[in-house]
């Protein structure tokens, strides 16, 4: 598995650390996930 480095703003980290919480997920997963349904949005508009 890679390591990916990145900059993302406060903000969106604090939300993604309190749903991460909230839902007992690893935030990791709510990235992964997320990432997977946009790519694949992206690739239906194509």
């Amino acid at each position: 598995m890679l390591n990916i480095q990145t900059k993302l703003p406060e903000s969106l980290i604090n939300d993604l650390s309190e749903k991460a919480k909230t839902h007992d997920v690893a935030e990791n997963k709510i990235i992964e996930k997320a990432l997977s349904l946009y790519l694949d949005q992206l690739g239906r508009a194509e």
